[in-house]
């Protein structure tokens, strides 16, 4: 049975005295008692992303040092002892103070291989290589040794390490048990990108599609896109299309090796920041698609900062797996300032808690979250889905919650818990969404807004409605509610106000204001002229829930 999402955008008070409404709150107050048309609170969504992220960072100075240099770097420890199995080079010594950047901080690529698939994978190697290649040239074993051993981050603290050049950590294997959690807090500065990143991931099976059906936000034929998989197939893949280059992830299983699958979308780039992954919609019976399995990770704590200058962690192509196999253990993480945190291509399999700052939130394009997810701050979601497999909130949202929106064809799924959203500052869009279970909106505003996808439509399966409680308000803004909601729920009986698919509408006039009650809420209702078979756009419950639209 679908479990019930709820979305609770619960208003902040003041504790002492009760405060006058301020102007993003009017428009609920408003609609209580008249539903006058309201003005957007929303913020420009062409670009969601802060401005600087659309522009180039400055070119890094180029790195003159040899390959030799750059291995003597990785191979010295923060405290200047040396950790690899190679002889250390003789150097004569300048200075016996220990640097303000130590040199293992200054080298740009470094390889884990925890499965050691690479043959040669150890820690004493200078770990600045993917390959084998004699003494000492090879892969670490752990994460451990390179942010404990060689950067001296030992604890974790705060701006550790400090990295001033773009800097790439690359996992050939996955962790095979939980002995080497991955926490990382380090200092960006220079307005640089790091990136923590899969190798090749491993190839499950290469199908040709069959026994398609496209995606459908049309009013009664709703559908995510279908495809048979054959055997091999398995919720949780990632889908690589060949044919129609993209990529996926399956969502669900409908029996016979057929599955749903997740808005496909372009295939991004290891540490590039994509604000808008463009949509395809071109899958067809007989396209080629390999399906893959990312390089599992134990993650358990990502908080970078930056020196004030724009910086960009980004966390590709990767598993972020529970090592109990339960979905009960969380990865945390929190960005602050203008340190940006991008998630491209991922699966989460633990539970998510997730921090990040009103100008720059943390964004998350084409990945698959199957824990519960708890966010507070600044989200932006482009496609993939939430399909939570603990027993926990299955999203939940507190905080200053600003510039936010869930867009390109997003994936409310059905899971075991509630969806609970604290957005204090009203700022939630919803774009392009499929809703796989009801949802109900405890308190607060919910838009539905144009992102960076040409559009906004709530569509969905059988049965599944939006349920607006308490005052809550939901606000269209732009278009009509016909275009809006193609839910067939949301369709007819339509909407909920406090549990019934039945509201007033007002006619606005000063005297005598007239209002009627007990007008179905299908959208051909909310659209209709103002009057008994109508609401010109506004309805409202007296003294509960209320909907309208900027026409």
């Amino acid at each position: 049975m679908k479990t019930i999402l709820l979305l609770s955008l619960i208003v902040l008070v003041g504790a002492c005295s009760p405060q006058p409404p301020s102007k993003s709150d009017a428009p609920i107050e408003a609609s209580l008692s008249s539903a006058p048309p309201v003005t957007s609170t929303m913020p420009a969504w062409r670009d969601l992303l802060h401005p600087s992220v659309a522009a180039p960072a400055p070119a890094p100075k180029p790195d003159l040092r040899t390959s030799a240099q750059i291995t003597q770097a990785a191979c010295t420890g923060a405290d200047g002892s040396w950790r690899c199995v190679s002889k250390k080079p003789v150097v004569m010594a300048t200075s016996t103070s220990v640097p303000i950047i130590p040199s293992s901080w200054t080298v740009p690529n470094w390889y884990i291989d925890p499965a050691n698939a690479s043959g040669c994978a150890s820690d004493s190697n200078s770990c600045t290589s993917s390959t084998c290649g004699g003494t000492g040239v090879g892969p670490c074993l752990t994460w451990q040794q390179i942010n404990s051993q060689r950067w001296g981050c030992q604890g974790n603290p705060a701006a550790c390490p400090r990295l001033r050049q773009t800097t790439t950590i690359t996992w050939l294997s996955s962790a095979i048990n939980d002995s080497d959690p991955v926490s990382f807090t380090p200092q960006m500065e220079n307005g640089i990108n790091v990136t923590l990143q899969g190798g090749t991931p491993a190839t499950v099976a290469t199908v040709s599609l069959a026994g398609t059906t496209s995606k459908s936000r049309a009013a009664g034929s709703n559908s995510l896109l279908i495809t048979t998989l054959g055997a091999s197939g398995a919720v949780g893949q990632l889908l690589s299309n060949t044919t129609h280059p993209s990529r996926a992830w399956v969502y669900r299983s409908l029996g016979g090796n057929s599955f749903d699958i997740t808005q496909p979308l372009v295939a991004q780039s290891a540490g590039a920041v994509l604000p808008a992954p463009a949509e395809v919609d071109t899958w067809a019976n007989t396209d080629s698609v390999t399906l893959l399995t990312p390089i599992a990770v134990n993650f358990v704590y990502l908080a970078p900062v930056s020196d004030g200058l724009l910086s960009v962690l980004s966390l590709y192509q990767l598993s972020a797996y529970d090592p109990g196999g339960t979905g009960a253990s969380q990865l945390t993480i929190s960005e602050s300032g203008s340190a940006l945190v991008d998630l491209q291509e991922m699966s989460v399999k633990r539970n998510l808690f997730v921090s990040g700052t009103s100008s720059e939130p943390i964004t998350v394009a084409n990945v698959e979250m199957a824990g519960s997810v708890q966010l507070t701050g600044s989200f932006i979601v482009r496609g993939g889905a939430t399909m939570p497999s603990s027993t926990n909130v299955a999203l939940s949202v507190t905080g200053t919650f600003q510039n936010s929106i869930l867009d390109a064809d997003m994936i409310l799924g059905v899971g075991s818990g509630p969806i609970v959203m604290s957005a204090p500052s009203l700022n939630l869009g919803l774009g392009f969404v499929y809703i796989d279970t009801s949802v109900a909106v405890q308190s607060g505003i919910v838009e539905g807004v144009t992102g960076s996808y040409s559009g906004h439509v709530i569509y969905g399966g059988a049965g599944d409605t939006i349920n607006m409680l308490g005052t809550s308000h939901f606000f269209l803004a732009s278009g009509t509610f016909t275009n809006g909601f193609t839910a067939p729920a949301l369709i007819t009986p339509g909407i909920q106000f406090n549990g019934t698919s039945a509201a007033c509408s007002s006619s606005n006039a000063n005297n005598p204001d007239v209002i009627n009650c007990a007008i179905g809420s299908t959208v051909a209702h909310l659209d209709a002229a103002q009057g008994t078979a109508g609401f010109g756009g506004s309805a409202f419950a007296l003294g509960g829930a209320s909907v309208s639209t900027a026409n």
